[in-house]
């Protein structure tokens, strides 16, 4: 999704907010409303097959972990007295930190690569809209309700330098471990992953004592469509950024999201959570675009799993 898409998505979540019918009375409705920090570490996994015999199965994998970002949202809910609600969340933030380990083997999964390079810097995206239904002794105190949506969500992220690792060729390729062959000021590896999938699930709040309430969510994500471009900058023979593109269109996964509240007046409330998301693909389409303008591929995804999960606080209004 383009940045001027993902806006359109949020000017047309803002406005659906706002939309009622004539014959309706505005108070029927019952709106939630707020914003929320999210700290949160990450990982990214990748493998791929290069259908030659010489080499291994994975050929080739690239494991990012430590990818912590800092991101705020906004957060929005509407629901009728019929007990339908539409509801919705829009973050964007900073990855400011992790490492890549980036592994290539020869048959019978012998290693002979194994490099370290340093991640800093750039983006992480993403948004939900459900619409759903729900039954409640009062909307203001307890409820449970069930939804299907939409998840977005798009995270860049940029590798600097390599170190090598040992590996099971004495460094033949690489050099000896802790060789720095490319210093760590020099962006190396690029990738950004987007997924769009499909969201089944369901929500519940409790209230527990006076003030304080339980709430939360989790959804299965039974289709889910993910493209990652990646960039290989020092190569080459690849053409221009993004130059290797995985797609994989049958992957799955699941997010959830818990929250202890407290209401200071019956209108403002304010929660710490913790969240979940994670995405897993075990087969797609890899190509490789080169730099005499031809594409190699597609060669077999065997692996590519997005992962995100960490700590939340929020601010919420009701009305």
């Amino acid at each position: 999704m383009s940045r001027s898409k993902f806006s359109s998505f949020a000017l047309a979540f803002a406005l659906a907010l706002g939309i009622q019918s004539a014959p309706v009375a505005a108070e029927d409705f019952y709106r939630e409303f707020g914003g929320r920090y999210w700290y949160s570490s990450g990982k990214i996994n990748f493998g791929f097959f290069n259908n030659n015999a010489l080499f291994g199965d994975p050929t080739s994998t690239l494991d990012w972990t430590g990818l912590t970002a800092h991101t705020g949202e906004v957060f929005a809910r509407v629901t009728h007295d019929t007990g339908f609600y539409l509801k919705g969340t829009i973050g964007a933030g900073i990855i400011n930190g992790g490492k890549i380990i980036d592994r290539d083997f020869f048959v019978g999964q012998i290693k002979f690569s194994d490099t370290y390079s340093q991640v800093r810097g750039n983006s992480l995206r993403y948004g939900t809209i459900d619409i759903g239904w729900g039954t409640a002794y009062s909307w203001r105190r307890n409820r449970i309700g069930a939804f299907v949506g939409y998840l977005y969500w798009n995270e860049k992220t940029t590798a600097y330098g390599v170190r090598c690792n040992p590996d099971d060729v004495g460094g033949f390729f690489c050099g000896p471990p802790g060789s720095v062959p490319v210093p760590f000021s020099v962006a190396v590896l690029g990738y950004e992953p987007t997924a769009h999938g499909v969201r089944i699930g369901f929500d519940a709040r409790y209230e527990f004592l006076p003030g304080w309430s339980l709430s939360g969510e989790a959804a299965w994500l039974p289709y889910v469509w993910v493209k990652n471009l990646d960039s290989h900058f020092l190569r080459v023979d690849l053409a221009p950024s993004p130059n290797i593109i995985s797609t994989a269109n049958g992957a799955q996964g699941f997010t959830a999201e818990a929250f202890l509240n407290y209401a200071f007046t019956p209108n403002i409330e304010f929660g710490v959570g913790a969240r979940y998301w994670g995405i897993f693909a075990g087969r797609g389409a890899v190509n490789f675009h080169l730099a005499s303008g031809a594409i190699s591929g597609p060669y077999p995804l065997r692996t590519f799993d997005m992962q995100r999960w960490g700590l939340l606080v929020q601010l919420k209004g009701q009305m």
